[in-house]
């Protein structure tokens, strides 16, 4: 059975009972218009799709966090800007055993290679940044960045085994200039 009643005693609510296989609301467009917002209690999940494949939950019990799960496809967040502001950090997790953390940084509207930067993280420590360029950064030689006054400061690249492959130096007018491996 299914009912719709005014519950003035307990606490003023308006109460629609569905059936215990669910409530359906249809339409061309459902509109929810309160002072206070729309409340889902705590660990309870905002599913999206026929088949439950993605959604939101505030996990009291757990994490005290808000998760927002995707579809097997990932997430995509699509406005003319985006922005977060996070006091504790931002984390890009990969929960798959040996997976790859990766995030891209897409122009434009990503449609050739040259639009497109990537930064990963492997699972065997190897942190990469990668232009179209094919410029990577990659973690698995110690990098050191000695910046000292003008004149003298230099980026080295040394590999673990102490070799100097080159280096950047910072002239008295402030050019960049590179040294060879030999210098």
């Amino acid at each position: 059975e299914s009912a719709i009643w005014y519950r003035e005693t307990a606490d003023n609510f308006m109460v629609i009972s569905g059936s215990a296989t669910g409530l359906v609301i249809s339409g061309n467009i459902a509109h929810v218009d309160t002072q206070d917002g729309m409340l889902i209690k705590d660990d309870l999940k905002l599913y999206f799709g026929t088949g439950k494949e993605a959604h939101i939950q505030y996990d009291e019990d757990g994490q005290d966090q808000l998760y927002i799960s995707g579809s097997q496809n990932g997430i995509v967040l699509y406005a003319p800007a985006v922005s977060a502001s996070i006091e504790k950090g931002f984390a890009i997790y990969n929960s798959v055993e040996g997976g790859t953390a990766q995030l891209q940084l897409i122009a434009d509207q990503g449609d050739d290679a040259a639009d497109t930067a990537t930064i990963t993280q492997a699972n065997n420590g190897t942190f990469t940044i990668a232009t179209p360029g094919h410029t990577t950064l990659d973690s698995g030689a110690d990098i050191y960045l000695d910046v000292g006054a003008i004149g003298n400061a230099e980026v080295v690249f040394i590999q673990k085994a102490g070799t100097t492959h080159g280096g950047l130096y910072l002239g008295a007018s402030n050019e960049i200039g590179f040294l060879d491996k030999d210098e």
